[in-house]
């Protein structure tokens, strides 16, 4: 099983993304988002925590990707590692994060596209047979 895909959508780009559970779905989510960034990941040297609380579990992903474009942007941050934890209640779902990277270069590195957001845009979290399925849009 792969673990994403990178998708053409009209003037914006998406991520099919494959796993096993929410955590590893949520991990490859992840993975998908920086590849749309840059090609090489730092070297770590920095961690970040990130705890995030939503309604549903696709209003998670979004605001787990967006939260990555953020530090991106923000900080020049993008993880090399990622250490996760989701809980699921009945009437909210819960992120905890340990980000391990470090600061991307502009001077060596170069940025593969502009990404704005990840977007709720046709989002739905599909159970397969023996495994989760999403489809993300980001706006760029």
């Amino acid at each position: 099983m792969h673990k994403f895909e990178i998708i053409e959508h009209a003037a914006d780009v998406g991520l099919r993304v494959y796993g096993k559970d929410y955590k590893e779905l949520f991990l490859n989510a992840a993975w998908g988002a920086c590849a749309l960034l840059v090609d090489d990941l730092p070297s770590e040297r920095d961690t970040r925590p990130v705890e995030l609380t939503a309604s549903t579990i696709e209003d998670l992903l979004v605001d787990w990707l967006n939260e990555l474009v953020s530090l991106f942007y923000a900080e020049k941050f993008l993880p090399k590692d990622i250490e996760i934890q989701i809980h699921q209640e009945e009437s909210s779902c819960e992120l905890v994060a340990e980000l391990i990277g470090g600061q991307y270069d502009p001077y060596t590195q170069k940025v593969n596209m502009e990404v704005k957001a990840a977007t709720h845009h046709k989002l739905h979290i599909e159970q397969k047979e023996e495994y989760l399925e999403t489809q993300i849009i980001f706006d760029v």
